[in-house]
Parts: structure tokens; C-alpha cells; sequence
């Protein structure tokens, strides 16, 4: 009996966008928002020190990303994985780099709901008070 291998297509970095729908506030020992990766918005748990999120899609699927390690659970990640990671991990972490401090999210009410570009060069305002986002 002979065996038939398939070859699979080379992974490849992966691309897209992300933007804060809603920036995170500070919730006791954690901070939540909800961000927008290629158009589907999660709800984005960190930890007080910021090394990783719990995102939650809408329809309650979660998964873990650990900034510090490098590393998410999502099943793109576990069996597929690639430089640079997975897009959860590539848009947290461009997501929460572009965050200020912790301390300075108790600004006012218009700077709670600015949603600042991912990365990348700065974005220019879309004309309804929002900025275009960035490639991944």
C-alpha cells in the first residue's frame, strides 16, 4: 500500500489591519477596550502590567496572547505558526505599543475615544473624527 503525501503551500506572514474601537479603561486590576483586527472587533482583556490579552470574539471563542513570550493559542498559531506570529499577536502587540501610559487613560473624554493608528506612519483623519488604520 502506498501512501500519497501532500505538500503544503509555504506560510506566510501574515497582513491586515486594526485599529481601538474603544480604548482601554482601567477596571480594577485590568484594563478592557475593544479592538478591530481585519474587521472583526474583540474584546481586549489586560493585565494591569500589559504582557498579555485575553481577546474574545463576539461570538465567545477566546484567545490568549502572551506578549512576553511571543506566543497566542489560536488554533492559526498552534498549527500553523510563523514568524512574526499569528494576526492576534502581530495587531495586540502593535495595538498596545501605540497605547499611552496606563495612568494617562483617565484623560478626558474626548482622548477615551480617539482610536489612534496601529503602527506604522501616522494615519490621516478619515473626516469623521477617526484615523485611518494601518497595514499589519
Amino acid at each position: 500500500m502506498s501512501s500519497v503525501t501532500k505538500t503544503r503551500k509555504p506560510v506566510q506572514p501574515v497582513r491586515g489591519v486594526c485599529r481601538w474601537v474603544i480604548l482601554p479603561i482601567p477596571v480594577r486590576d485590568f484594563e478592557s477596550g475593544v479592538l478591530a483586527i481585519n474587521g472583526t472587533e474583540y474584546v481586549v482583556t489586560l493585565p494591569a502590567d500589559r504582557s498579555g490579552a485575553r481577546l474574545t470574539k463576539p461570538g465567545g471563542e477566546q484567545y490568549h496572547v502572551d506578549l512576553d513570550g511571543r506566543r497566542c493559542d489560536c488554533p492559526d498559531a498552534v498549527y500553523r505558526p510563523r514568524e512574526g506570529g499569528c494576526k492576534h499577536f502581530k495587531a495586540v502587540a502593535a495595538a498596545v505599543g501605540r497605547l499611552p501610559a496606563a495612568r494617562l487613560l483617565l484623560g478626558t473624554a474626548r482622548d477615551r475615544r480617539h482610536n489612534p493608528e496601529c503602527f506604522g506612519p501616522a494615519a490621516e483623519d478619515d473626516g469623521h473624527g477617526h484615523d485611518a488604520a494601518d497595514a499589519l
